[in-house]
């Protein structure tokens, strides 16, 4: 059969699975910043600096043109640049160009901290502004909506490229795990997944319970659940429903992650809920909406650069100085209980959104007005 027959199909699924509104994906931008800033963080790369210059192995790539660790002053100047970019993004201001700038810098950034030999999954988290540089979600609720000459067009095939992105992601790594034998009945690999995360200080909430869990079949049943999780999201792309049902069980993975392992990867809830209709909350005579229109200014904007700015330099360091990102995770850092807690409360009211938002009904449809014949006629 001919590849040209599948064309349409595959057409259908770039520009129309995947639609949203431009109010809607206003709304996700504001809530993306606001995660990134105070649940995900803004990345702390200056801590790369303290490390022992012996230390900085790194592979093919940017970091590999340079010999020795960059300076402090380096390293803070990129945190500096995301800050301004992330506001700029919140107030909506040169929103693609903005968009690019930030995946352009996460990736210098992590660059020389995956230089030490700890390579985090942050890609698709990295990629996923340039990505969506392309969506026109800067078009409501910004200071380009009221910008006639704004060169930002809405697009679909945005979101239709981040679920496929996010799901080879997720499939390579299942792929992995089957070669690494995840799979045989003899190599319960959840159950040594485990020890090493216990025998690592990760023994907050109930990974002491887990401890205690003797039962084969429990930890190969565990095997073949991660693996098929990971194996089988991409199969679900074909079909907004099918991937958004997909992304609430990866949620519900992630809570059991968090519960027993003490692992959470805060950056990408954020990814999974960008699939929700966000249309739903969108209301042009409510106070929220009047509020944005008279805050996204220039001026605005510009105040907001330098509070933050002056936050940055005078108070962020001596309270961050050892953390990996700007988050309220990371507000006590050495904190383990703390952390473990926070993260389940985060995992939490994601899981509650998602569904709140998910499987409510818009207001229109809830309110079961019925109009009579002659009033229907008579307007």
């Amino acid at each position: 059969m001919k590849i040209a027959t599948y064309l349409p199909a595959i057409n259908r699924w770039i520009h129309h699975e995947y639609t949203f509104t431009i109010e809607g994906a206003g709304i996700f931008r504001i809530v993306y910043v606001l995660y990134c800033f105070f649940i995900s963080g803004i990345p702390n790369f200056s801590r790369a600096s303290y490390n022992p210059d012996f230390m900085y192995n790194p592979s093919v790539g940017l970091g590999s043109l340079i010999r020795s660790i960059p300076s402090y002053g380096f390293l803070e100047s990129l945190e500096i640049i995301l800050w301004i970019l992330h506001l700029n993004l919140l107030f909506g201001y040169k929103t693609k160009w903005v968009c690019l700038g930030i995946t352009f810098f996460m990736i210098i950034g992590r660059t020389f901290i995956y230089a030490f030999g700890f390579i985090d999954h942050y890609i698709v988290a990295d990629v996923f502004p340039a990505i969506m540089a392309f969506s026109g979600w800067g078009l409501a609720y910004s200071i380009d909506g009221k910008n006639s000459k704004a060169d930002d067009e809405k697009n679909n095939w945005p979101m239709a490229m981040i679920a496929l992105t996010l799901g080879f992601a997720m499939f390579t790594t299942g792929i992995l795990k089957v070669i690494g034998g995840w799979l045989y009945l003899n190599t319960p690999a959840a159950y040594g997944h485990m020890l090493y995360h216990y025998l690592s200080y990760h023994t907050m909430l109930l990974a002491h319970s887990l401890l205690a869990m003797k039962w084969p079949w429990f930890w190969e049943l565990a095997d073949y659940v991660t693996v098929f999780l990971e194996l089988g999201l991409i199969f679900t792309i074909g079909h907004r429903k099918w991937f958004l049902q997909a992304l609430f069980l990866f949620l519900l993975f992630h809570l059991f992650n968090i519960l027993f392992l003490n692992i959470a990867f805060l950056i990408h809830y954020i990814i999974y809920l960008a699939y929700l209709p966000w249309d739903k909350y969108h209301n042009s005579d409510s106070r929220f909406y009047r509020w944005c229109h008279l805050i996204t200014t220039k001026r605005n904007l510009f105040v907001t650069i330098c509070l933050v700015l002056l936050y940055k330099l005078f108070y962020f360091n001596p309270v961050f100085s050892s953390s990996k990102t700007t988050s309220i995770v990371a507000i006590f850092p050495g904190n383990d209980t703390y952390i473990a807690w926070m993260n389940l409360l985060i995992v939490i009211c994601t899981l509650i959104f998602f569904m709140f938002t998910l499987y409510l009904k818009p207001p229109s449809d809830r309110l079961h007005i019925k109009i009579k014949p002659e009033q229907q006629a008579l307007s």
